[in-house]
This record gives C-alpha cells, sequence and structure tokens, in this order.
C-alpha cells in the first residue's frame, strides 16, 4: 500500500498515468491503518528508512491542520464511493479508529472506553482481525493499572485461532510481559 501510495504521489508519470490526490491519500491512510504495532510505536521502521507515522502526521497538519476535519470529510467521501475505490467499509473504519486511537491517545487516556468502538466490526475479513489486533495494542498502551488482561489474552487466542498470524508478535510480547512462558512454548515452539 505504501508503494501504491507513492506511486500517485511522485512516480505517476513514470507508470503512465496521472497523479491522483485521492488515491494516494487512500494508500498512505489505509498503509497506516495496517501498520503493525511495533511500527506505530516506533520500535521498529519499514525498512529502517520509511517514517509512514511522520507522513501521515505532515499531511494532516498541511491539510487539517491537525484536526481532522478533512481527514473526517476524505473518510465519508470515500464511504460513499466504496465501488469507484474497490474498498469495503470496514477499511474505512479501520482507518477512522486507528487514527483515532494514534493521534488522539490524550483522550483515551481520559477515557478506555472510547476504544471499544474498534470491536465494532463485522467479522469476516482483514480489517475485522486487524481491528482487534489493534484494539489489544491501544488497551494494553492506554489502559494502565486498569487493564483487563485476561480480556486482552482471550482476544489475542481467538486472533491464533483464526489464524490471523499477525497477532503472534504482539501477543509473544504481551506474554513475555505477563510473564507467561508455559503459554509461548505451546502455542509457538
Amino acid at each position: 500500500m505504501y508503494r501504491m501510495h507513492r506511486i500517485f504521489l511522485t512516480d505517476y508519470e513514470d507508470f503512465g498515468i496521472k497523479k491522483n490526490e485521492e488515491l494516494f491519500r487512500l494508500y498512505l491512510y489505509k498503509c497506516f491503518a495496517y501498520l503493525p504495532y511495533s511500527i506505530l510505536d516506533r520500535t521498529y521502521y519499514l525498512f529502517n528508512k520509511i517514517d509512514v507515522i511522520n507522513e501521515v502526521a505532515e499531511m494532516i497538519d498541511e491539510l487539517d491542520n491537525g484536526e481532522f476535519k478533512i481527514f473526517d470529510r476524505f473518510m465519508d467521501f470515500l464511504d460513499i464511493n466504496k465501488n469507484k475505490f474497490n474498498i469495503i467499509g470496514n477499511d474505512i473504519w479501520l482507518m477512522k479508529c486507528v487514527f483515532k486511537g494514534f493521534f488522539r491517545s490524550d483522550l483515551i487516556k481520559k477515557n478506555i472506553e472510547i476504544i471499544n468502538e474498534i470491536l465494532r466490526f463485522e467479522k469476516g475479513d482483514n480489517a475485522y482481525y486487524e481491528a482487534q489486533l489493534k484494539y489489544c495494542n491501544f488497551y494494553l498502551e492506554y489502559s494502565g493499572d486498569k487493564c483487563d488482561k485476561e480480556k486482552i489474552k482471550n482476544i489475542f487466542d481467538n486472533l491464533i485461532k483464526a489464524e490471523y498470524y499477525k497477532a503472534c508478535y504482539d501477543y509473544g510480547r504481551f506474554l513475555m510481559d505477563e510473564k507467561k512462558y508455559e503459554i509461548i512454548t505451546k502455542n509457538f515452539v
């Protein structure tokens, strides 16, 4: 998705196409929504040099002065034109939720219940599973001492049972933090 963003932003002439603002924004925002949490929390970077978070933040500041009104209008535009952009509602909802979870952390820290909206996805596609994974990560990040770790463990277990293996790294990190080494050896070795 990031490469598609770059094609529609800067490399369009190399591919014989026109610059397309809607598509370069869509691909950047969707890339951001699906990034592994280890990249969102800046533990790692894509290829150790691509900083999607900074690129998104700059775009939001440039277009929106950090207020997300234009972002919200763009999401509404995508929702109206889903067929044109070959995007599903769950992907749009995921982008909204991940942006709010990442860029509005101050609100979530005050009221952790805000992130429960991430769990309102229709089951059956990757956005549903990615939302479950992002919920776990945001919840662990922002809930502090009020963390219901059994709830998070159950969500992670369900992600693994559903074969959403992208969750393995985050689940393993969670288990290590909880010193649940017997589960790690049983499930991952």
